[in-house]
């Protein structure tokens, strides 16, 4: 009997040192949520853009927003104007990458749509791009923020370095390219058509 009772004061001892261990690291938990806006501070704006009310909209096949985020994860905010409103397979087409892979390729169907680009449990710098992936008059994309969680107060977001050359496209859908994607030259064209061949990166 003893010795169950000694085993019980023992058991409740380390559930006690366990909750207290928690508790402190609740207390000097210093994991910090940062959001940055979507300016030419922070981000490399590349093909036309405008900024309204503190977003940047990217309007134009091709156009796209490029950085490097250093943290533990890190989610960014994007926006649709009224042509997510439009015919479900002539809406805004975007993709995101991380590291130059392509995490997402998606149409736009919502006024607000949060993505998480990454989680880590070590804090790692990782290089984000999103670009608009069908032609203007389909509408653009908008975004809003960018969240990035860190634990340290490291230079946290900064655009990729500047190419010493730069070319503009002006076209329509012979830019945007998406009649060479299509494996039936005769079928109707649609923003919501699959990507047959890897996105090319300006």
């Amino acid at each position: 009997m003893r010795v169950v009772c000694f085993l019980l004061i023992l058991f409740t001892l380390s559930f006690q040192r366990k909750n207290n261990f928690l508790k402190i690291l609740e207390d000097t938990d210093d994991c910090k949520e940062k959001s940055f806006l979507p300016n030419e501070e922070n981000v490399k704006i590349i093909g036309r853009f405008y900024q309204n009310k503190n977003i940047t909209w990217i309007v134009h096949s091709g156009s796209s927003l490029e950085f490097y985020i250093r943290g533990n994860s890190a989610e960014i905010s994007l926006v649709g104007d009224s042509n997510i409103y439009s015919d479900i397979n002539l809406r805004p087409r975007f993709g995101i990458y991380i590291n130059d892979k392509l995490l997402l390729d998606s149409l736009m169907n919502d006024l607000e749509l949060n993505v998480k680009l990454f989680e880590n449990e070590e804090e790692k710098k990782m290089k984000v791009k999103i670009m608009l992936l069908s032609e203007n008059k389909y509408g653009g994309i908008g975004i809003k923020n960018i969240n990035v969680y860190t634990f340290k107060n490291l230079k946290i977001i900064e655009p990729v370095e500047k190419k010493n050359l730069s070319i503009e496209f002006i076209g329509d859908s012979m830019t945007c390219a998406y009649g060479v994607e299509e494996k039936d030259e005769n079928k109707h064209f649609k923003t919501s058509q699959k990507i047959l061949v890897n996105h090319m990166h300006i």
